[in-house]
């Protein structure tokens, strides 16, 4: 069972950072939740944050990406050895990302 998740978003829709408070909501009693720190400010700073190389280090074994492709491969790029990754598409095009916001 998942323990620790990490949380990436894309900041320049206001509907992508509500569905972000939508994980934290559903998810925040079952597991520790940390987000990003640039998600976390556009947020107010009221969430834990960290920044996404660190995560594997403090134990995250799922990172969520609410965004589009260019959001996962942003997520991506930062980490050495990358941790699994769901991904929200918020985006437009969505080669990468297929998981529809309704789905999640």
């Amino acid at each position: 069972m998942i323990k620790k998740i990490g949380v990436v978003s894309r900041y320049d829709k206001h509907e992508a950072l509500e569905m972000v408070e939508r994980i934290i909501a559903r998810f925040r009693d079952e597991v520790d939740i940390f987000l990003s720190p640039r998600t976390a400010e556009h947020l107010g700073n009221k969430y834990a944050c960290m920044p996404i190389d660190s995560m594997r280090d403090a134990g995250v074994e799922l990172i969520i990406s609410v965004g589009g492709d260019g959001t996962v491969l942003r997520t991506i790029s930062k980490m050495d050895d990358p941790l699994p990754l769901l991904a929200i598409n918020m985006g437009t095009l969505g080669f990468l990302v297929d998981v529809k916001p309704e789905e999640a």
